[in-house]
């Protein structure tokens, strides 16, 4: 009792009476207020994350396909990265490397990166995965100082770069190298996606609460997947002039040997590799210098791309990057290149479950782009009723209309292969007629009239079309709108657009003109007059004939 008499009238007991009165009256009066503000940040902490997919519209393009979702998600379960600028991701296909050589790879290319950019991409990769090879795209090497100091200006790049890199250290040491050579950047703009795309918000649309769709997806494990063919591509580098020297910096040649560096220390060898076609033998003659420098291995696709049987004309959307069957052709390349100097142990069973779940889609991604090389080199009007005839009807929707005139040269061959089509309308002798058909798996479509346009809309599942035909006679147009949008060239004689139903994409649209020769070639040129004619110069190449 005297020892409680005695704290009682100490100086400092009183203090401590009044702080535990004031916890206790903040405590009573504010503990809801606290406990509802605790809770209102957890809800918008969980609605933050739940919907910032939902927030930052979903994207489809180029600069939008990353391997870096794989890569953090399966650690250390890939057998090879694959780091660069954009044809790195557009020119290999991992999903055709594990099917057809049992190695796991991933992409990590970004396009329009900057040199010292890829070099702290390859740092976050090597955090999360041990490769026992990493190829890098030789195109940020070779580009020019003033082309990677505009990416460095252009934001979009950046994001591409920094949003898919977690570890903070590497992502404030890319900040500071990028602050160097932009000073107005602001750095907190990289720390969240959401911060980016605020903008979004304000206008979202259905597109941002679909979530992933296989029909839509165009790339996987990093890569991208071409459909397109880009027909007038020719071989430039096996005449490209070797006596202009291409130079190569002193930075760059450090920039490279700290990426030496971090591979040596993970245990990866590193090769360089220039998969596109654009590049030139001075630039050949450049890597393969600064190869031999560094003693590392170098592959060049143009020194190979007669053993691949590489065709320019059909494998490529553009001069650098490759459609799905030049990807596949690469990748040949490349997995030989593998099985014959690495060993590589049975995939791990997580990372192998991703491929097998996306065989299904790569199938029908190969089929549809082996079936419109089929169609592409259909070079004249006998042989591409033949492709047509042999086209998978289940998975494919052929629409036909003729514009001006298609039957003043139209052969007895070519009405016998519209029949086996299954079309009735027997077209000879109708010179000037409006004709019109559809072709699908479970009914055949076709209306013919001598005066009159004809008209036709409707759905075949949830796709809309709307087609029309206007002959000679009655003065009228040609349209073939799928979903709302002109698919047909509109060419004088018979417009086709063959659209698959598995990607919901137009596989080809091309017309034949009748009209004006037998046997027209294919024109796939946007017509500018109703007499538009084309020669073949070469193989699956045209020509306007005036």
């Amino acid at each position: 009792m005297e020892k409680f008499q005695k704290y009682m009238t100490n100086k400092y007991f009183k203090y401590v009476v009044y702080i535990l009165y004031f916890i206790y009256f903040i405590y009573k009066r504010y503990l809801k207020i606290l406990l509802k503000s605790l809770l209102f940040i957890l809800i918008l902490m969980f609605l933050l994350l739940e919907f910032r997919t939902i927030l930052s519209v979903p994207k489809l393009g180029v600069n939008e396909q990353t391997g870096f979702n794989n890569i953090h998600n399966y650690p250390n379960s890939y057998d090879v990265c694959f780091v660069g600028r954009s044809p790195i991701i557009s020119n290999i296909s991992s999903q055709h490397l594990y099917e057809q050589y049992g190695i796991t790879s991933v992409s990590a290319g970004v396009s329009g990166q900057a040199f010292p950019m890829t070099l702290y991409t390859l740092e976050e990769v090597l955090n999360y995965q041990s490769p026992k090879v990493v190829f890098l795209d030789t195109k940020v090497i070779l580009d020019s100082d003033r082309i990677e100091l505009l990416n460095y200006q252009d934001e979009s790049y950046l994001h591409h770069s920094l949003d898919n890199i977690k570890t903070l250290s590497i992502k404030q040491k890319a900040l500071k190298t990028i602050q160097k050579f932009n000073k107005e950047i602001d750095v907190w703009d990289y720390y969240s996606k959401l911060y980016n795309t605020h903008e979004n918000w304000k206008n979202l649309t259905q597109k941002n609460f679909l979530g992933y769709d296989p029909k839509a997806a165009i790339g996987m494990n990093g890569n991208i997947t071409y459909m397109e063919v880009a027909d007038d591509i020719i071989n430039t580098y096996s005449t490209s002039n070797n006596n202009f020297i291409t130079p190569i910096t002193l930075k760059k040649e450090k920039y490279l040997s700290e990426m030496i560096d971090l591979c040596d220390t993970a245990g990866a060898d590193l090769v360089l590799f220039t998969s596109y076609t654009s590049s030139t033998r001075s630039q050949h003659h450049a890597i393969k210098t600064l190869a031999n420098k560094f003693h590392l291995k170098y592959l060049d696709i143009n020194e190979f791309t007669l053993k691949t049987n590489f065709q320019h004309n059909l494998d490529l959307i553009n001069e650098s990057h490759c459609n799905l069957s030049g990807a596949i052709k690469i990748t040949d390349f490349i997995g030989e290149f593998l099985q014959k100097n690495y060993n590589f142990e049975l995939p791990n069973s997580s990372v192998q479950q991703v491929f097998e779940q996306q065989k299904s889609l790569f199938d029908i991604q190969k089929q549809f782009i082996y079936t419109k090389q089929d169609l592409l080199s259909a070079t004249n009007f006998n042989k591409f009723l033949t492709e047509l005839n042999n086209l998978d009807i289940n998975h494919n929707l052929i629409f036909i209309s003729i514009y001006n005139d298609a039957i003043k040269h139209l052969t007895t061959l070519e009405q016998k292969q519209l029949h086996e089509l299954g079309l009735k309308t027997t077209l000879t002798n109708k010179q000037g007629c409006s004709y019109a058909a559809i072709i699908s798996s479970d009914k055949i479509w076709e209306d013919f009239s001598y005066i009159s346009d004809i008209n036709c809309e409707g759905k075949i599942d949830n796709l809309s079309y709307e087609i029309t035909s206007g002959g000679l006679k009655s003065g009228g147009r040609s349209s073939i709108m799928i979903d709302e949008k002109e698919a047909s060239l509109s060419g004088r004689g018979f417009n086709f657009v063959i659209y698959n139903t598995q990607l919901e994409q137009v596989m080809i649209s091309c017309f034949f003109d009748t009209s004006g020769s037998v046997n027209p070639a294919q024109s796939r040129y946007k017509a500018t007059s109703t007499t538009t004619l084309q020669q073949e110069t070469g193989p699956n190449i045209w020509e306007n004939v005036e």
